[in-house]
């Protein structure tokens, strides 16, 4: 991992309570929560090809 210059986000409950607490209707889906919780809390840019990430407003996500 460290080779490419990626690092591991740890799953804290900031994230978990963030991740149920998500602005509008989301996912059911608790593991796209938890990756939209994690991209609004650090302010990264999500790079999906999910639709419905990428349609929601609340989080920065590109294809």
């Amino acid at each position: 991992m460290e080779q490419n210059g990626w690092q591991v986000e740890p799953i804290g409950l900031e994230i978990i309570e963030e991740a149920y607490s998500l602005p509008e209707s989301f996912h059911a889906d608790p593991a796209d929560r938890i990756i939209t919780a994690t991209a609004r809390i650090g302010s990264y840019i999500l790079l999906t090809a999910d639709k419905k990430i990428l349609d929601y407003p609340h989080v920065n996500a590109k294809w």
